[in-house]
């Protein structure tokens, strides 16, 4: 879901634009906070998804994401005050960047989990084909309701309604598939001989 998210940049944002009114160049100012995001927020978000792991983090980022969706969904029927009308969008486009910085990096450090002694570059490969799947399959679904999002105003929230609830879905599933943390390295060390099995034995090299 997060490369299904991320790709909404090139899908779905322009269409949001559209409806505020805004022109063309406007997505060159949003690509280019996307980059200052992700230069400047990559390693601290990194940071924070190690501490908390993937249990909570790949969660959080999936909720991050869903929300800037939602949000669009809510603005789309609302009436935005004026000199306001790209706050909708430019929040939405932070907290999509926002939550894949989170996730991301995380669903990449499991793949070694998954795939144990196996070649880890199968996995990875079984990974991007899965994500350029969703991506076909939610962009054929999502772009199919776009047009409602720049000329109904009746239901200009489905496609953020569905790409918010995409993630929202994966959030609260993703638990049940985790694999198990690895034991710790303590654990699985060899016991320490105990003192009485350490003492030497005699040494009878030169008993008759």
């Amino acid at each position: 879901m997060d490369l299904l998210s991320y790709n909404q940049l090139y899908l779905s944002l322009p269409a949001e634009i559209r409806r505020s009114g805004a022109d063309v160049e406007t997505l060159a100012w949003l690509f280019a906070m996307v980059s200052l995001i992700t230069v400047t927020l990559q390693l601290p978000i990194s940071r924070l998804a190690r501490r908390l792991g993937p249990q909570r983090a790949l969660p959080l980022g999936y909720l991050t994401t869903a929300a800037g969706f939602l949000l669009l969904a809510a603005c789309s029927t609302t009436a935005i005050p004026v000199g306001l009308e790209l706050a909708p969008a430019t929040t939405a486009v932070a907290l999509w960047i926002l939550g894949h910085l989170m996730a991301a990096p995380v669903a990449l450090d499991l793949v070694p989990r998954f795939a144990g002694t196996a070649q880890w570059g199968s996995y990875y490969g079984l990974l991007a084909t899965a994500g350029g799947i969703a991506v076909l399959l939610g962009n054929a679904a999502a772009g199919s309701l776009l047009h409602f999002a720049a000329f109904s105003e009746a239901l200009s929230w489905a496609p953020w309604l569905l790409l918010g609830t995409l993630p929202l879905i994966s959030a609260t599933l993703i638990g049940r598939t985790l694999p198990t943390p690895p034991q710790l390295a303590s654990t699985s060390k060899t016991p320490e001989p105990s003192a009485e099995n350490t003492e030497k034995a005699p040494d009878d090299t030169f008993t008759s």
